[in-house]
């Protein structure tokens, strides 16, 4: 494909993000005088994160009401900033939570994975205490481009169901796995989820 083709496909798609989703403010940088090829590259691989964002964007609001585990929100004015609250599965320590996750999206997207951290506090073998760093290996060496953020999210659930304790993030967590202190975990985990995910009038759990 010449400079031009890709020039004039990247047109396109920047017209029809910027008309259907205001924060996609690309046009200020479409049209330059000369691309460096390293430059254009880059540019075509941030257009394609883009359009495959609001892509997502439109199926998350489609479906909205549908998934009552997740609720994905995008930044109002940066489409690589995104926010989720999911709920803990049923029959685990964190059932009674919602858990809010901090979801950062690079320009390779979907190429390269997201980075996603917990932003409530929660006591997880694979969940950093502090940091709230998630230790998922889609997240990593698994990742696929087929993988959504929403699909990222139900992963994440399902992490909390079906910890890993071999390779914890949070040593306290993983140690009373690994010994077979599954009451003392469950209690634990328990405790700051009620601490920390539970609000009394049912709203979203704010950051901690």
């Amino acid at each position: 494909m010449t400079t031009n083709r890709r020039q004039e496909s990247a047109s396109h798609v920047i017209s029809s993000l910027s008309a259907h989703y205001p924060c996609c403010n690309l046009k200020k940088s479409l049209h330059r005088s000369t691309l460096h090829p390293s430059r254009l590259t880059q540019q075509c691989a941030s257009m394609t994160s883009r359009a495959r964002l609001f892509k997502e964007y439109k199926e998350v609001h489609r479906e909205k009401g549908g998934d009552n585990d997740i609720q994905l929100t995008c930044d109002d004015t940066n489409i690589y900033r995104w926010t989720a609250y999911i709920k803990g599965p049923v029959d685990t320590p964190y059932q009674e939570g919602v858990f809010q996750l901090a979801v950062n999206v690079p320009e390779q997207y979907p190429l390269v994975p997201p980075q996603v951290r917990f932003v409530t506090k929660i006591f997880h073998p694979n969940v950093h205490f502090k940091t709230g760093e998630i230790c998922l290996d889609i997240l990593k060496t698994a990742w696929s481009p087929a993988w959504t953020l929403q699909s990222v999210c139900r992963a994440v659930i399902a992490l909390l169901a079906h910890p890993e304790a071999d390779s914890p993030l949070n040593c306290d967590a993983g140690n009373l796995l690994r010994s077979g202190d599954h009451r003392g975990y469950r209690s634990m985990s328990q405790m700051y989820t009620r601490l920390c995910a539970v609000h009394s009038n049912g709203g979203r759990p704010g950051s901690s």
